[in-house]
């Protein structure tokens, strides 16, 4: 039993509350810890303050039918209406569908037709894993025809829905969401903030990495559209763009080809019969079909991704200045997102507040700090370096493992200040990093490993 983040600005499951006998709590700096006296070994699980949905961390405790796990689950704001039911005539397609969902047919439900998306909506659940995945994929691949559904269950949801909901947000055009995230972020209770928060990071990702940002990726659909050439299997081009998906889903997928009202049911079909599987990112010959068919309707999708990134960039002020006033809030979770998102949109003013978090007591802010820093690139480098400089051999090896979050290459100039620091510690923390560079980082790793034996062995001699 465990939890954490998923990918793509979904919100983290936890634990609210432990059951069970014999069990010992307390209250450490930053988490709760439970201990379980009768389990030999390591017998202790946590549940992290700073996210409010909790993180379970656990090590080898076996957990029996005596420990019961309920569903995190909020009271709805007093005087908020229940969730509308649905109507009486969908009894038999609810069932249909509900039986889908169970089975994880997903051939079915991409191919319920619009007029049915409200009957298939209702069944959204937020507890099941893998009935969410499914969910997601289909309700993806309906782009903008879910958002009155979307909202409605943002009106009359317990938070813990929401927070679902909210990370569909980032699946939708600009257009639409923006304004809604723009409401959220004024939301008085944190949870909200936080899930908002991850949907405003995930359209605004600039990230270049093996995961890349949804605004990076828009860019890069329109340069390959611009180029006019079909993806050909065993090619250079085959290489240099099947490369920018490592990390695509086929709600990804679903996402951007969505956006287009020609998207169609028989094109659903079509995705999923090349790889019909949602828990896995996509594999060649979809992103073969998927390109070529972006270019195949050229006219289209130049066209509805180039208003995209007119309504991001125009919205881009407002919400840079709205995050950047986040970082002050009073509650960590929220200032935690806070500093991420403010490194998806690699705002440029809020480098040297993010850097400061860097001396933070609190391990996850930190933690935050140089994952946002390192998303900036070559553009972070002038205030590592500074920050470097710190007589505390902690924050300069944690300033290192920028490399670990970062796509730009040139960020391998860190391990070279790691190698020629002083202290031991960051001298092993530099050794380390360049033994576990992922890529594209990794490209230089041979070079670097070389240098430190060839140092390591020179010292040795002199002795």
């Amino acid at each position: 039993m465990a939890s954490g983040t998923f990918r793509r600005n979904f919100p983290s499951y936890g634990i609210a509350i432990v059951k069970g006998k014999n069990i010992i709590a307390r209250a450490d700096s930053d988490r709760f810890v439970f201990g379980f006296p009768g389990i030999a070994g390591s017998n202790t699980l946590s549940v992290s303050k700073i996210d409010p949905w909790g993180v379970l961390v656990s090590d080898k405790i076996k957990f029996v039918a005596k420990i019961e796990f309920p569903e995190p689950e909020w009271k709805q704001k007093q005087g908020a209406p229940p969730a509308r039911r649905p109507r009486e005539w969908d009894g038999t397609l609810l069932r249909k569908y509900e039986n889908w969902l169970k089975d994880g047919n997903l051939r079915e439900l991409l191919s319920v037709e619009d007029t049915n998306i409200e009957t298939l909506f209702s069944l959204y659940q937020p507890w099941s894993v893998e009935e969410l995945m499914v969910m997601v994929s289909v309700i993806s691949s309906y782009g903008g025809k879910i958002m009155p559904l979307l909202e409605n269950k943002l009106k009359n949801s317990s938070i813990s829905e929401k927070a679902v909901m909210i990370s569909h947000l980032s699946y939708l055009s600009a257009e639409q969401s923006l304004p809604v995230i723009r409401h959220l972020l004024e939301d008085n209770d944190p949870r909200i903030k936080i899930s908002a928060l991850r949907a405003l990071g995930g359209i605004y990702s600039n990230d270049e990495g093996l995961d890349p940002g949804r605004t990076f990726l828009i860019q890069s659909f329109m340069k390959f559209i611009d180029s006019g050439e079909n993806i050909i299997e065993g090619t250079e081009l085959e290489k240099q763009w099947i490369n920018y998906f490592s990390q695509t889903y086929l709600s990804d997928v679903f996402s951007f080809l969505s956006m287009s009202d020609d998207f169609k049911t028989s094109h659903k079909l079509e995705f999923y019969n090349i790889m019909p599987d949602v828990f896995s990112p996509i594999n060649n010959n979809l992103k073969r079909y998927f390109l070529n068919y972006m270019l195949k309707k050229k006219e289209i999708y130049y066209g509805i991704f180039s208003k995209e990134l007119n309504v991001i960039k125009s919205n881009r002020k407002y919400f840079e200045r709205k995050v950047r006033m986040m970082l002050k809030d009073a509650h960590p979770g929220v200032k935690f997102q806070a500093i991420t998102c403010l490194g998806e949109m690699r705002s440029k003013k809020a480098i040297f507040s993010i850097a400061d978090f860097l001396n933070d007591e609190r391990y996850q802010i930190r933690e935050a700090a140089i994952n946002s820093i390192a998303k900036f690139g070559q553009e972070s480098m002038p205030v590592l370096k500074k920050k470097f400089k710190t007589a505390d051999a902690r924050t300069r090896a944690l300033i290192l493992s920028a490399v670990f979050h970062s796509w730009d290459i040139r960020m391998l100039e860190l391990i070279d200040l790691g190698l020629n620091n002083e202290s031991d510690f960051v001298n092993m923390t530099a050794i380390s990093a360049a033994r576990s560079l992922k890529p594209p980082l990794s490209a230089g790793k041979d070079a670097y490993m070389e240098n430190i034996r060839k140092k390591f062995s020179e010292e040795v001699n002199t002795e």
